[in-house]
């Protein structure tokens, strides 16, 4: 099985998404940080709806007490 390799500006890309959907759904900056920390892109899907789908709705989500 060949290994993929996300580029490092990919990556950050991506982060900087998922803080961006994260600020949007309300959730405070601490816990946009650990969202992005754990976003792991993949090469099948655009970066934007990844990001989308790794940040849940803040009524899905556990922490819902940290949503400002």
């Amino acid at each position: 099985m060949t290994a993929i390799v996300i580029s490092f500006s990919a990556i950050r890309r991506g982060a900087d998404l998922v803080r961006q959907v994260a600020a949007g759904r309300g959730y405070c900056r601490i816990t946009q940080h650990q969202l992005a920390r754990t976003f792991r892109p993949d090469d099948q899907r655009p970066l934007r709806v990844q990001a989308s789908q790794h940040v849940p709705m803040p009524h899905q989500s556990a922490t819902a007490g940290d949503v400002a």
